[in-house]
């Protein structure tokens, strides 16, 4: 439970010193899209984490504090899932890389690439480094095969929304970008997909899960919960500066309100049963390990519509080759035109 003084509880999640060691230390950021994962790649830096420079990284309207993410990375997660086409031809936006596809990617080289680009970033700097992308939570197993090889001392900080405020949040950013792609079913199961994901994959290793609202709500809290967690320290004037100047409540244009049970659909009470269970880990009331038993069900609930998921993918996958198509053809029209 979360104390009234809002102190970071005494007892790190992890034993003490296992965060720190000979290797070099890394911070993966993960989450669902529009989940507050830069709010918290940028709250890294009060504990002197290394992040990237937000003039390398890019923003828009959708989020005018910047994204903070890799763009070489980004670049290299788009690669590796244009490749995945060659073992099926489906847009990989909702169902998280299976062992087999990791196999596959590792054998077209780019397990190589993937360790040579990040071997480059750790280098470059003399503190823990902090790096985020919306695809990393997708394509987990193959970056912990990264990870391995680099021999870093790896830990995971999940960001968690609820699913609801999460969902309205990319509908509106598709309604602009990708209008194509705006579907509340296909957000819905992105957002338990993902989730499952990043529990699966940083199932033993170092992690911590942080709420998106109470980031907001009580930022030096969770920031020093954060901090306690990985061994490291806050710089009280940073953290200053992240609370006040940084982060901002109206930013936040979805909140979930109150609304009766009675009125969602199956999918919809899965979502949220995921999301106040988690919500428990993230508030120090249970354990990631308490959450076993429910862990299981969900996945045996995710399995049971997968295939259909695979489906959806191959139509949007079919739509975006259309919609490349549409575009080829009015530029043509318009070149005869002028």
């Amino acid at each position: 439970m979360l104390t009234s003084s809002l102190q970071p509880p005494a007892s790190s999640l992890f034993p003490k010193n296992s965060f720190f060691g000979n290797k070099q230390s890394l911070i993966i950021v993960l989450g669902v899209r529009r989940s507050g994962t830069s709010a918290l790649i940028k709250g890294l830096e009060t504990m002197g984490v290394s992040i990237v420079d937000q003039a390398a990284t890019p923003f828009n309207s959708f989020n005018p504090t910047g994204y903070w993410e890799d763009v070489e990375i980004h670049h290299l997660n788009m690669k590796l899932v244009h490749a995945l086409n060659c073992l099926q031809p489906r847009w990989r936006s909702i169902i998280p890389l299976s062992e087999k596809e990791a196999d596959f990617l590792c054998e077209q080289g780019f397990l190589k690439q993937g360790v040579e680009l990040l071997l480059s970033k750790i280098s470059a700097v003399s503190k823990p480094l902090g790096l985020k992308d919306p695809r990393f939570s997708m394509l987990l197993p193959f970056w912990k095969r990264v990870f391995k090889e680099c021999h870093l001392n790896v830990s995971f900080l999940i960001s968690l929304r609820d699913p609801f405020s999460a969902i309205a949040s990319m509908e509106s950013f598709a309604r602009e970008s990708e209008p194509i792609n705006n579907h509340y079913e296909k957000f819905l199961w992105t957002w338990i997909s993902f989730l499952l994901g990043c529990l699966e994959g940083t199932a033993g290793e170092k992690r911590i899960l942080v709420d998106y609202q109470d980031l907001l709500t009580q930022p030096d809290f969770q920031i020093k919960r954060i901090a306690a967690a990985f061994h490291l320290e806050v710089q009280e004037e940073l953290l200053k500066k992240y609370s006040t100047n940084f982060l901002d409540p109206l930013l936040c244009h979805f909140k979930m309100t109150e609304f009766s049970r009675n009125h969602l659909n199956h999918d919809q009470k899965i979502a949220l049963e995921i999301y106040e269970q988690l919500l428990l880990v993230a508030r120090d009331e249970i354990s990631f390990e308490q959450l076993q038993p429910a862990l299981e069900k969900w996945k045996g609930v995710f399995a049971a519509v997968e295939q259909l998921l695979v489906m959806a993918e191959k139509n949007e996958q079919t739509l975006l080759l259309h919609q490349a198509a549409v575009l080829v053809y009015r530029e043509k029209l318009a070149k005869i035109g002028n």
